[in-house]
């Protein structure tokens, strides 16, 4: 899971490079979100319950270039 974190970084720190010459950013703020969610489903009689485990996983990036100009990156990966 950690090679998966560093290649989203890798990904937001590379739109935050392809920034036009001109622009400077003057205040860029990452940020993300790892949320695992466990689920059972019991599903009645003899048969057997059935649980699992699933993790999201969001990275973003949030940049104010000059004036009103702002970018907002956000990617996310679901794995069950």
């Amino acid at each position: 899971m950690g090679s998966r974190i560093r290649s989203l970084l890798i990904v937001l720190a590379g739109v935050g490079m392809g920034l036009p010459q001109g622009a400077v950013a003057q205040d860029v703020i990452f940020g993300g979100q790892v949320r695992p969610r466990f689920e059972s489903k019991d599903l009645g009689g003899d048969a057997t319950a059935r649980s699992f485990t699933s993790m999201r996983v969001r990275a973003d990036l949030k940049a104010k270039l000059e004036g009103r100009v702002g970018v907002f990156v956000q990617i996310q990966d679901v794995r069950i």
